[in-house]
């Protein structure tokens, strides 16, 4: 039984395929160094689940042996033995589960924040979206993933590229992109069956101070919002911290999500809300959290392609997105903005001083 459970591990989990997986995502477990210190690190925390696991299964297979000597009954002490193993077996093979589904649904996140970092390096006047949306496309199949949003209920492009009073969900096009707009980049992928999907907003040269502002709040909000028991806890700290705090729109009518072998699942969560309330976060539950803050007004339409979201006084709109994994006490963010953020400053047509003043 212990020789079977560590073969059973061995097999599904391989440490050095997740460590180089992690590498080549620009991914990292906080505190050890990339390459065969991770490999090291992710088998040693594999051997200390599954010993305790193969020492107990073996204890339960041998409880029938134990009780028929002790004089119980031997359909008791089968029925007794064969219910517990199977217990114990599918505890065992939920927890490894869990592990495998969090760290392919990191690769996942992780690929996103590659992808957008490719965004970041290429960003200036003059491009169109229609060129960043191909090249998203290519950067993502190039590393056998599928683009998550192409064909989505109908969606034709591979990402969501929205400029200026675009809050979401814009069509990329041949229009060149100019000095000051701001372009929010939103990309999901599907990698290993997992989504990952998470956005960042760009702007190219100088915005002016009260869009800069508005960039950075959103940016500091999703910061925020990682925490909490419940799903109102996320959403009161972002509207506490951009609508209160600041007087901006937080848009109502579109939220963040859960995150998983689907593109949306639930639970919804809002920008908005009561500390406090809202469905109960359940460890290892993936959410997609997404500020959408306008400017001014929290009115939003929707345009006649049944697609982009613009606000309705077209003043701008800002769109940051993490993938969030919950833990027990703490939350465990998938995706990584730090090589979105090197490259974004790498680039000398993009604006990245709000970071002076960003308040972690």
């Amino acid at each position: 039984m212990i020789g079977f459970t560590f073969l059973y591990t061995a097999l599904i989990f391989n440490p050095k395929q997740i460590a180089d997986n992690l590498k080549q995502n620009n991914g990292f477990i906080p505190g050890v160094k990339p390459g065969q210190p991770t490999t090291d690190f992710i088998g040693a925390i594999m051997d200390k689940i599954t010993l305790p696991g193969a020492v107990l299964l073996a204890i339960v297979g041998i409880l029938p042996g134990i009780a028929s000597k002790l004089g119980v009954t031997q359909g008791f002490s089968t029925f007794f033995g064969g219910t517990s193993l199977l217990i114990m077996v599918g505890v065992i093979l939920d927890t490894l589960q869990q592990i495998e589904t969090q760290l392919l649904m990191r690769q996942s996140a992780l690929l996103v924040s590659k992808t957008l970092a490719e965004v970041a390096k290429v960003l200036r006047p003059g491009i169109s979206s229609l060129v960043i949306d191909k090249m998203i496309g290519e950067f993502i199949y190039d590393h056998k993933a599928v683009p998550s949003f192409l064909n989505y209920r109908g969606y034709p492009f591979n990402s969501c590229i929205s400029i200026n009073d675009v809050v979401v969900h814009g069509f990329p096009n041949h229009d060149p992109l100019r000095e000051g707009d701001i372009v929010s980049v939103d990309i999901g992928v599907i990698l290993n069956e997992w989504h990952g999907d998470h956005a960042y907003t760009f702007s190219l040269g100088d915005p002016g101070e009260e869009v800069a502002q508005l960039i950075r709040v959103t940016k500091e909000s999703i910061e925020k919002a990682v925490a909490g028991n419940r799903v109102g806890d996320i959403s009161f700290a972002i509207q506490e911290h951009t609508e209160k705090k600041y007087g901006y729109g937080v848009v109502r009518e579109l939220v963040g999500h859960g995150l998983g072998k689907s593109l949306h699942e639930d639970p919804q969560v809002p920008n908005y809300g009561k500390r406090g309330s809202g469905p109960k976060m359940r460890e290892g539950l993936v959410l997609a959290i997404e500020p959408m803050i306008n400017l001014s007004s929290r009115k939003i339409y929707t345009e006649e392609d049944g697609w982009t979201v613009r606000t309705e006084d077209h003043k701008p709109s800002v769109h940051f997105e993490h993938d969030v994994c919950v833990k027990k006490d703490t939350a465990d963010i998938l995706s990584n903005y730090a090589p979105i953020e090197a490259a974004e400053k790498a680039n000398e047509n993009l604006f990245s001083d709000y970071y002076q003043q960003l308040v972690h």
